[in-house]
């Protein structure tokens, strides 16, 4: 018969395989810097900016790309 720290130690490592597998952001979390963070921050803003210039252009016919002088397209 095992003994119960055994049968805990299993539990544990079976729970962390199955946290590592389903939750993606256990794998590349620990070598996430500061400086990724600060690439990310700049794409997101890029991103939505874009994002914001397209549904401006799309719903409004008036507004043409000429209107807003100091966004970068």
């Amino acid at each position: 018969m095992s003994s119960p720290s055994k049968n805990r130690f299993k539990k544990q490592t079976s729970y962390k395989r199955l946290m590592y597998k389903r939750l993606s952001v256990t794998k590349w979390l620990p070598d996430y810097n500061s400086e990724k963070a600060v690439a990310d921050l700049i794409a997101f803003r890029l991103v939505t900016d874009s994002e914001q210039d397209e549904k401006i252009f799309t719903y409004n016919p008036l507004v043409s790309k000429h209107a807003l002088p100091n966004r970068k397209l």
